[in-house]
């Protein structure tokens, strides 16, 4: 009996001494499991670094909305003829593609020369397209009259209203094609972030108009005078791969700004904007943040 009462007593001692050291190490182990989980978990991506001229800038991914590279995205700068990308929205909300729209004489005094002829007749499609690409003040000018005589509204305030309801809150217009009002007062102000969402836009609900603007150059008819065989003002459209759109933009203030849209893959599409660059480096500092955008 006595030696049943010894055997009962290490019995109970050992569970005693086993449930003492689960308790003790169980925690570890919990531990240790977290530290198993931890290890197979990827590092963050970074974005390459990128050096550019511009004094502001964004790679945004349109997709997903993440802001993959940015140099002073919010600041204000003036637009130039990136101003044009809203214009034409606006303006082909209002006028569709088969509006008829002529050329005045006033639209010729506009600066620069894009080709165009006194009583020259344009579909707007055909115009807003000529106009894009190759950055038509005087394009720009008629069609703002056709607008605004056909439909009793002051383009430049549907505009801004456009900008508003779009959430562009860093955006503002003061004319229809971004040519600086005086030395010291440009056609509009926009941020980098916001000319990314806008060109986003343009390229989700206009692309059959503003696909145009991926073409080294085009040929484009008047009803009238006929062809038009014409140039993109942005030089670098055969150095981006799967680009959808893009618009450039100069003017004294402004300096050089340019604004593109490509896919990194089928249906991922990307914007890139500089803006506050020169005439030259603008072409060189999105170039650099497209390929970065690829490595990433």
């Amino acid at each position: 009996m006595n030696r049943f009462k010894e055997y009962k007593d290490e019995i109970f001692y050992g569970v005693g001494i086993l449930l003492l050291v689960l308790l003790t190490f169980l925690p570890f182990v919990d531990d240790l499991q977290v530290e198993t989980e931890a290890e197979v978990i990827e590092p963050a991506r970074t974005f390459p670094s990128v050096t550019i001229v511009g004094q502001a800038g964004i790679v945004k991914d349109l997709k997903t909305g993440e802001v993959l590279y940015a140099k002073n995205k919010n600041e204000k700068h003036p637009l130039a003829s990136l101003t044009k990308v809203m214009s034409s929205i606006v303006a082909r909300e209002y006028l569709g593609d088969t509006a008829l729209v002529s050329i005045e004489e006033r639209d010729l005094m506009t600066e620069g020369d894009s080709g165009l002829f006194l009583d020259e007749l344009w579909e707007s499609k055909e115009l807003l397209g000529l106009t894009l690409l190759i950055s038509s003040n005087d394009g720009s000018s008629a069609i703002k009259s056709t607008v605004e005589s056909s439909f009793n509204v002051d383009l430049i305030e549907e505009m801004n209203k456009k900008a508003e309801e779009l959430g562009l809150s860093n955006t503002y217009y003061l004319n229809e094609s971004g040519l600086d009002v005086t030395d010291y007062i440009g056609g509009s102000y926009g941020s980098a972030e916001d000319t990314a969402d806008l060109l986003g836009y343009a390229v989700q609900n206009h692309y059959d108009l503003f696909g145009k603007t991926k073409n080294e150059s085009a040929t484009v008819y008047s009803l009238n005078y006929g062809a038009h065989t014409i140039s993109n003002t942005n030089v670098i459209t055969n150095n981006i791969p799967s680009l959808l759109a893009g618009k450039t933009g100069f003017t004294d203030l402004a300096g050089g700004n340019l604004a593109v849209v490509f896919e990194k893959e089928p249906g991922h599409p990307i914007a890139v904007v500089v803006l506050g660059s020169t005439k030259e480096d603008r072409f060189t500092d999105v170039e650099e943040l497209v390929w970065a955008t690829f490595k990433y």
